[in-house]
């Protein structure tokens, strides 16, 4: 209940367990705010400047389960006959772990439910949906900010002056200034379907994620610091390894094609049986309507990409869906945010239909595009042959 109450003690503890500012200081750089971070222990108390503008990118990781997205304002640009000039790919890197953001999800929701964000709800009619938020005081109201978090929409504001001299005498909390702008927003949004954002929006909870009673965790596992029990949050040393999405370069092309031909070679998960060279996948790559690769500790661990699935005219709006992780790599939601980027690039372009084409016995791959909202279309037996065995394929397909 900490966060949900703006307790900047639990605050202080958590700074006092992660021991170097400096450290903390650059988390917040990957969570998406480029502003200047005073790498000092008042840290912990918001002693550092931000605009909404970061402040909004920062939250929205959460929603994205952990991934950062550089926020950009144009994804394409036509000239005016309609044809296509330049396309548009934000950058993403992971900051937090998927679990990690949701239960961060959970803890921002409880400012909604039980916190100092709890009139959001009931005085804006948003009773029905899925909230998370967070008020901010600074020293003498000079400050007030709310930030609101909701499945597919993430929103703040800041009411304050330039000049810091500039402050309410009374009522200048977050809850009070900042919350109803954010409020009447998500209001006027839910009211227009034609947005594509309800309030029946759920958050994706993780497989095998942690639920956390504090009460109960107190009581069970606790140490003594001061002669009172404290509930150890975070391990002493976490190390977070930073993953990339971004568009492939022309000299990843021998890193892609290593990448691929491990599943040429060794895996039933592609139909070819020859590999690529470095010439071969930068051609595939160049010729690819939509592009990304996944970049973690400077080392290709995953690519995508989406093709025609047909070459007759009438398909020309239908895109089949290409995506491999390295091996030692799977497992770290790699794949699941390399197809959702793909699909999200895809709704900006003139495409109707993803088809994911799946070896029947891939049951990893099976269930990511299941989770992602592609639907199972066909069932082809026996249609491939390899390593000495007759092969069935599944098509899968997402409507946009």
């Amino acid at each position: 209940m900490g966060l949900a109450r703006s307790r900047n003690n639990y605050s202080a503890w958590i700074m006092k367990q992660a021991k170097q500012p400096e450290a903390v200081a650059d988390f917040i750089h990957n969570m998406g705010i480029r502003s200047f971070i005073d790498p000092v222990y008042a840290l912990c108390l918001g002693t550092s400047e931000s605009s909404v503008f970061e402040m909004v990118s920062a939250y929205s990781t959460f929603a994205n389960g952990g991934v950062h997205t550089d926020p950009i304002f144009v994804t394409r640009i036509e000239d005016r006959q309609g044809n296509l000039i330049a396309t548009f790919i934000p950058e993403s890197q992971d900051a937090v772990s998927e679990r990690t953001a949701y239960t961060m999800l959970t803890m921002l929701q409880s400012v909604v439910t039980n916190g100092t964000a709890g009139r959001l709800k009931w005085q804006f009619d948003l009773g029905d949906a899925q909230l998370g938020g967070k008020t901010g005081t600074s020293q003498r109201n000079r400050d007030a900010w709310f930030m609101c978090v909701a499945p597919k929409l993430v929103a703040g504001a800041w009411v304050g002056g330039e000049d810091q001299s500039v402050h309410p005498t009374y009522g200048g909390e977050g809850s009070i200034m900042a919350l109803p702008i954010v409020g009447e927003f998500f209001s006027t949004v839910y009211k227009n379907p034609a947005l594509g954002i309800s309030k029946q929006d759920r958050f994706r909870r993780p497989d095998r994620v942690t639920e956390y009673d504090c009460e109960e965790e107190m009581q069970q596992s606790q140490y003594t610091e001061g002669g009172r029990g404290i509930l150890r949050l975070i391990p002493p040393r976490t190390t977070f390894r930073s993953m990339t999405i971004r568009a492939p370069k022309p000299e990843d092309a021998a890193a892609v094609a290593a990448r691929y031909n491990h599943y040429v070679l060794h895996s039933t998960a592609s139909f070819e049986t020859e590999p690529l060279d470095a010439e071969q996948m930068r051609s595939r790559l160049e010729s690819a309507t939509a592009r990304l690769v996944c970049e973690r500790e400077r080392a290709i661990v995953g690519f995508g990409y989406t093709h025609d699935w047909k070459e007759r005219a009438a398909y020309r709006h239908t895109q089949e869906v290409t995506v491999y992780v390295a091996p030692d790599s799977t497992g770290l939601g790699i794949g699941r945010r390399l197809v959702e980027r793909l699909v999200a690039e895809c709704r900006t372009t003139e495409c109707h239909a993803l088809v994911a084409c799946i070896t029947a016995d891939n049951d990893p791959s099976r269930r990511l595009f299941e989770s992602i909202g592609f639907r199972r279309v066909s069932h082809f037996e026996q249609v491939g042959r390899k390593f000495g065995r007759w092969l069935d394929v599944v098509d899968y397909e997402l409507l946009l």
